[in-house]
């Protein structure tokens, strides 16, 4: 990648993140969001990987017969691109995954794509085909971004620590005393559905955001941007399961925190004064990442757009729950 490419991409993240504009709280609970606005100015250029699914336009399956954890095959038969978001959860198969990076399958495209397993106990067939799942809960999203961003810095692979990964699931088990069989991170979605539920019946999508600051008892926890606000729309109830799964009896700090716009400021200006050297992602675009003590995040950046950006501001060495 040229040099002025590279300019070129750190800017554009930049210069989204200057474009933000934060609309009014919403709160239910402990959880409270501020919506974020910034222009687009065009149509959706891509699928949502849902959509895509249901559409029998995107095919997800094992790459071979036999399978590989850490990566699986997605065949896009549509007329314009798919988009995955990191965090996706993809069901059936020989076990569940969860997608580690935010990804454009370009039209007509077959890829193989980086993988984390969230259901340690199964190698078997339950379907030949995935199926779209919600997005992991935040707190493990948060984790696998910090080991994908390490991985890429020092082998250049979009991997994540797998070991890691099935840690924060077991700990997300503990928390709900859910016993799973199969060790799937979608037992404790189950198990704690009425309750997350009530927070998605209160946080209802703020019509034309284009992103959300995401705040757990008044500490800010991650910032999602996204490039137009029918992504945001589509994926809307399941961003705030991620985080409603988190929040629930999670205990306040003793000290009452920075006010939540001052928070995503400061969080903001660290993320773009860490940008690091943009990489060719999986499929279309750059990946752009940041690691910096306890933040750590990604953007996508295609056809000079911000895709996807996503920020978390708090990420410590273990599981939380």
């Amino acid at each position: 990648m040229e040099k002025s490419q590279e300019l070129s991409v750190q800017k554009l993240v930049c210069e989204r993140l200057k474009e933000v504009q934060v609309g009014e709280a919403m709160t239910y609970n402990n959880l409270s969001v501020l919506p974020l606005y910034a222009g687009n100015g065009h149509e959706l250029p891509y699928l949502l990987l849902t959509d895509a699914i249901k559409q029998g336009a995107l095919t997800v399956t094992e790459v071979s017969e036999g399978g590989s954890v850490p990566n699986l095959k997605v065949e896009n038969k549509a007329d314009k691109p798919v988009l995955i978001l990191a965090g996706e959860e993809l069901l059936g198969a020989k076990q569940n995954r969860v997608v580690n990076i935010t990804i454009i399958v370009g039209a007509g495209a077959t890829l193989v794509i980086p993988v984390s397993c969230v259901e340690r106990s199964r190698w078997s067939y339950r379907s030949r085909r995935f199926a779209p799942g919600r997005r992991a809960s935040s707190n493990i999203r948060s984790h696998m971004e910090k080991s994908v961003r390490r991985n890429v810095k020092h082998h250049g692979a979009f991997m994540s620590d797998q070991s890691e990964v099935w840690n924060n699931v077991d700990a997300l088990h503990a928390k709900f005393g859910v016993q799973s069989n199969t060790g799937a991170m979608s037992d404790s979605f189950a198990h704690a559905a009425p309750r997350i539920e009530k927070f998605s019946e209160h946080l209802r999508y703020p019509e034309k955001a284009v992103g959300l600051a995401v705040f757990i008892n008044g500490i800010l926890q991650s910032i999602e941007i996204f490039e137009h606000p029918a992504i945001l729309a589509g994926i809307w109830n399941s961003e705030i399961e991620s985080h409603a799964i988190d929040a629930i009896d999670t205990v306040a700090p003793e000290n009452a925190p920075p006010a939540p716009v001052d928070q995503l400021k400061e969080c903001i200006g660290r993320f773009a004064e860490s940008i690091e050297t943009p990489r060719k992602s999986v499929g279309c675009g750059y990946d752009v990442g940041v690691e910096r003590g306890e933040l750590v995040g990604a953007a996508l950046v295609n056809d000079d757009r911000v895709v996807h950006l996503q920020a978390f501001a708090h990420v410590p060495e273990r599981p939380v729950y």
